[in-house]
């Protein structure tokens, strides 16, 4: 649309400047029709030619493209066939060609009557199928009193597809006409007796990569049955390739009827096993997706700082294993008190085995303590029946702190 649009606007310009307006045009359409496999230019009359909007023309171009090119896909369904020219297999019949054909408008746009002005078509056909769209056409209103017309210019061709014979294309044709055949098994399934039926198809493919006309011929089949395979061969697709127009594939069934009436297609085992590969490999390729997007794991968390040597960080320890702890006398009761429990385990550290000094005052029995609630008697506490008094402690000593 845009090579289009272009070059009318060009060719308009090359009227407003002066310049001779069929050699400017016809030098544009010759760069449109080198440039692409099909398209629409429209010319107008000189007398019109700067009063009608080129955008509202470009428009008319564009509508004009699908119906034109449905003139040359019904066409080349019918006529194409594969030939030999100059000792290569090619196409041959393909309506190919290039017409420009007047368009006479009245006062509302529409057009009253065509006439072919000039014409590169083989075919008749074409000419006929263009100018009947043309005729139906709505165009710009043009100026009151002004006799109008529009050159309308169409070109098509089947264009170069550059990967017609690549192994890469040959096997995706031949995927896919075993799917078709697969989709097939029902126009034929309690229909035909045993046998092998063979289905010859021809697709034209588009620049999306669908089908966009097709046919099947069979001489082992009716043709009721013919066009129901048809119908499946039509969901025959290739890659989208912008570059191309049409690309004409002839895709090949083939199904074998038993006698319990089991169809078989033909390369179905090997599109069975081709599937398998394929989803497997989408299977690993899923999994590594998935291990590559994973989140790093969480880092370890601080681990406690190492011990030092020779301090134990465990309770702390008693005397060594089967060493006598002495009982300790209650001074109100006098009874006896076992010791606290203590570890067996070894000391592991001089500090451990290190005395405790201790700022009170040794526990004498019988003398009461600082510990013991109310006052010192004024007379000694005689001992116990069968016990002699203790010695008198010896007397505290005041120390004067320095600086008294």
């Amino acid at each position: 649309m845009a090579r289009i649009a272009l070059t009318l606007l060009l060719a308009l310009a090359a009227c407003r400047s002066g310049r001779s307006a069929r050699g400017g045009m016809t030098g544009g359409v010759d760069t449109a029709v080198r440039r692409s496999s099909e398209g629409v230019i429209l010319m107008p009359s000189r007398n019109v030619a700067t009063t009608l909007d080129p955008r509202a023309l470009a428009v008319v171009g564009q509508e004009l493209r699908a119906p034109l090119a449905t003139c040359f896909l019904e066409r080349a369904i019918e006529t194409m066939e594969l030939g030999i020219v100059d000792g290569e297999a090619t196409y041959v019949r393909v309506p190919e060609g290039q017409a420009k054909i007047r368009a006479r408008l009245a006062s509302d746009g529409r057009v009253v009557r065509t006439e072919l002005i000039e014409s590169g078509f083989r075919d008749s056909v074409m000419e006929d199928c263009a100018s009947m769209h043309i005729r139906r056409q709505q165009f710009p209103v043009p100026p009151q009193n002004s006799p109008t017309y529009v050159d309308v210019v169409y070109w098509v061709s089947l264009g170069f597809w550059a990967g017609a014979n690549s192994q890469e294309s040959k096997g995706i044709v031949r995927r896919e006409q075993a799917k078709a055949g697969v989709r097939a098994k029902r126009c034929l399934r309690g229909r035909v007796g045993p046998g092998e039926y063979r289905f010859q198809g021809l697709n034209l493919v588009g620049r999306e990569g669908r089908t966009m006309i097709n046919r099947v011929s069979s001489e082992d089949a009716d043709p009721e049955i013919a066009a129901c395979v048809g119908q499946a061969l039509k969901g025959v697709a290739l890659p989208a390739d912008r570059e191309s127009f049409v690309r004409p594939i002839e895709p090949e069934v083939s199904m074998l009827v038993a006698e319990d009436g089991s169809i078989t297609v033909r390369d179905e085992e090997w599109l069975r096993v081709l599937e398998l590969e394929q989803r497997a490999q989408r299977e690993a390729l899923r999994e590594q997706l998935a291990v590559e997007q994973a989140p790093p794991p969480a880092a370890d968390s601080e681990a406690p700082p190492p011990a030092t040597p020779g301090v134990s960080l465990g309770a702390a320890a008693g005397p060594p294993a089967g060493a006598v702890v002495p009982s300790r006398t209650t001074p109100a009761t006098g009874a006896s008190q076992p010791a606290p429990a203590v570890s067996s385990e070894p000391a592991t550290s001089a500090s451990q085995l290190a005395p405790v000094e201790s700022s009170e005052p040794p526990v004498t029995p019988g003398v009461p303590t600082s510990l013991d609630r109310g006052a010192r008697p004024s007379q000694p506490v005689e001992p116990p029946s069968g016990e002699s008094a203790p010695a008198d402690p010896a007397p505290l000593q005041l120390v004067p702190r320095r600086g008294d």
